[in-house]
């Protein structure tokens, strides 16, 4: 089996540490390639609340007042998860987006990079129930290592490598 270089690995949050799998395994292989993490938080647009507050005549302009604010804060803690999770010599950027399809994002965003593996905890569940992980897997034109809670190599469920 010929295996392409790992360079560029995305790590897709929910701003959680349930997502501890998914950078232990990034650090784990970009420790074994000299591959860089990236990690990538989607903030999720909140289009029917911003409506239901303008019907109220509430003056909360999300693009001024909600989402400057939102970015600010979850890039301050993506830089401290990856500060947290991932070592100084395979340790990328941090990057923030807001979008009500993350899915999308994740995978148009890794494509654009030209990263080489996405590594994603089961726990990045969206709003409306859907799963990101699996939408994403089923999108992604670059391979999706899928991991459980766990923090045990054993425990990786799915990797996904498209034809």
């Amino acid at each position: 089996i010929v295996m392409n270089p790992i360079n560029r690995i995305l790590v897709p949050t929910d701003l959680s540490n349930r997502n501890s799998n998914a950078y232990d395994h990034a650090r784990q292989i970009a420790g074994r390639h000299g591959a860089k993490i990236d990690v990538i938080h989607v903030i999720p647009m909140w289009r029917y609340f911003s409506e239901s507050l303008e019907q109220l005549n509430i003056p909360l302009d999300r693009e001024e007042d909600l989402y400057p604010h939102s970015q600010e804060w979850a890039s301050a803690k993506v830089n401290r998860l990856m500060d947290h999770y991932l070592d100084p010599e395979t340790k990328g950027k941090a990057v923030v987006r807001i979008s009500h399809n993350p899915s999308r994002v994740i995978t148009e965003y890794a494509e654009r990079g030209q990263y080489d593996l996405i590594v994603m905890g089961k726990h990045n569940a969206d709003l409306l129930g859907g799963n990101i992980t699996q939408k994403a897997i089923r999108r992604s034109s670059i391979p999706v290592l899928h991991t459980y809670a766990s923090e045990s190599e054993k425990d990786v469920a799915q990797a996904t490598v498209p034809a």
